[in-house]
């Protein structure tokens, strides 16, 4: 009885153990019917050639795959970035391929000519020298940029939404079929052209640090970013682009910018250029304004209440007012270079009118009295000063730099002139000793009215915005005298 008992049982074992062996025979055939062979090849010669860790012969194992469901199953998305590969990846096979992410590896060529499904291919940070996308005309995403290309040809990929090729060597770029593309990210090259002007869908457009000398953006009315800085561009037209939130610009030779028509504008950055003049007073919505390193001698921001950033450092700056910024967190008004023309007055000291906000000068012989600064010292040729914004503990500081004219006479006793009335609303009347010149400055020191007069001269004030100005008359090159009026 104990034999016949054990002989069932090792019967029932090996019954069994036949039947597990069977089972895991069919789940190979079945796992072998499964997967496509081709695309199994394919990333078993990315194991092989190209240095990918992963198991050969085990897709249920290869977790930066995506499989579709057909029969057998087809890779549609390949997720290969920072995997370490190298030498030439070819995906041919991969008939199913609409994305491909190879990002962060050392690959020297990459052959996706067959893989005409490809929506998405991100393959930035490799070593690539050649890059051929002219059969996948699905692409919408393409991200090449940080290799070494010098040429990219997307004149097919008509279908383009987003193209980034930023960080290569690229002296060409042809992207007047492209008129799908949204945004164009194509900064750190060597562009000395870039045609934009039938990319009316483009939004976002990042190309500093080019060698553009022109942009027309005048038909891209959708954009809402642009960052040109870094390039040469002496003209910058934006009239057009009223959408513009964000606009950066610095580093370009721009001597003119009119941005009185983007009133959506949030962040704008127009440093280190050659501007004279910005009127931001229509741009009521903007936070951030770097404006440092240009020539600007007046700035008025008395509207631009949603600033929290302001940095005009670097300019000719001599009276900023501060006091309607009350979300203003973050400012730079220093290293101002402020140029001063003195004139003698009648007790030897040099003087010049000007509108200070109780200024502070480091050398002593410089004063500031009622609208007039005074130097008791032709030696002196420049002070470090600053002054008062109407906002505490921010203070418009840098260097006054003087020039001295021993010829001219400043008179503030008013003997060679006469000036009527005042306070005035329309007219005011000066009359002079033969032929002089009446030039009046506002309190930032802004000429407003340049005119010349002879004896009894009816000067029109009724334009000017009602407050002080100062009225200097010169004869003969030389300045006579000066005097402040109210304009009612």
């Amino acid at each position: 009885m104990e034999k016949s008992k054990t002989s069932k049982s090792i019967k029932m074992v090996k019954k069994l153990f036949l039947g597990i062996i069977c089972i895991f025979a069919i789940m190979s055939a079945v796992n072998a019917q499964t997967y496509d062979p081709t695309n199994v090849a394919v990333i078993n010669a990315l194991i092989t050639n190209n240095g990918l860790e992963a198991t050969p012969d085990a897709p249920e194992t290869w977790d930066f795959a995506t499989w579709n469901e057909e029969t057998p199953m087809q890779i549609t998305q390949l997720s290969l970035s920072d995997k370490n590969l190298t030498g030439t990846a070819s995906f041919a096979g991969l008939n199913a391929l609409t994305y491909l992410q190879c990002n962060y590896n050392k690959l020297l060529e990459l052959d996706v000519t067959n893989n005409t499904a490809l929506t998405v291919l991100s393959c930035f940070s490799n070593n690539l020298s050649e890059l051929d996308v002219s059969h996948n005309i699905g692409l919408t995403s393409l991200s090449c940029h940080s290799n070494n290309l010098s040429e990219l040809d997307i004149t097919n990929n008509i279908a383009l939404l987003y193209l980034s090729c930023c960080y290569n060597n690229l002296s060409e770029l042809d992207i007047t079929n492209n008129t799908a593309l949204a945004e164009l990210q194509c900064h750190y090259n060597n562009l000395s052209e870039l045609d934009v002007t039938n990319n009316i869908a483009l939004q976002n457009l990042f190309c500093y640090q080019n060698n553009l000398s022109e942009l027309d953006i005048t038909n891209n009315i959708t954009l809402t970013i642009l960052d040109c800085s870094d390039n040469n561009l002496s003209e910058l037209d934006i009239t057009n682009n009223i959408a513009l939130i964000v606009l950066s610009c610095y580093s370009n030779n721009l001597s003119e910018l009119d941005i009185t028509n983007n009133t959506a504008l949030q962040m704008f950055y127009c440093g280190d250029n050659n501007l004279s003049e910005l009127d931001v007073t229509n741009n009521t919505v903007l936070f951030s304004l770097l404006c440092s390193l240009n020539n600007l001698s007046d700035l008025n921001i008395t509207n631009n209440t949603a600033l929290t950033r302001l940095d005009c450092s670097g300019n000719n700056l001599s009276e900023l007012d501060l006091s309607s910024l009350i979300n203003l967190t973050n400012f730079q008004g220093n290293n101002q270079s402020v140029a001063i023309d003195f004139f003698k007055n009648e007790i030897d000291e040099y003087a010049c009118p000007i509108w200070l906000n109780s200024p502070i000068f480091e050398n002593s012989a410089i004063s500031y009295s009622d609208g007039i600064l005074t130097s008791s010292d032709i030696t002196v040729s420049s002070s470090y000063f600053s002054v008062q914004t109407g906002k505490e503990n921010y203070t418009l500081s840098g260097t006054m730099n003087f020039t001295y004219d021993g010829i001219g006479i400043f008179n503030k006793s008013m003997e060679y002139f006469t000036l009527y009335p005042n306070p005035a609303k329309y007219n005011i009347f000066v009359e002079c000793e033969g032929n002089c010149t009446i030039k009046v400055y506002d309190m930032l020191g802004k000429e407003v009215l340049n005119q010349n007069a002879n004896s009894k001269t009816a000067i029109d004030i009724k334009r000017l915005p009602n407050g002080v100005y100062n009225v200097v008359v010169s004869s003969d090159g030389k300045i006579i005298g000066n005097s402040k009026i109210v304009k009612q």
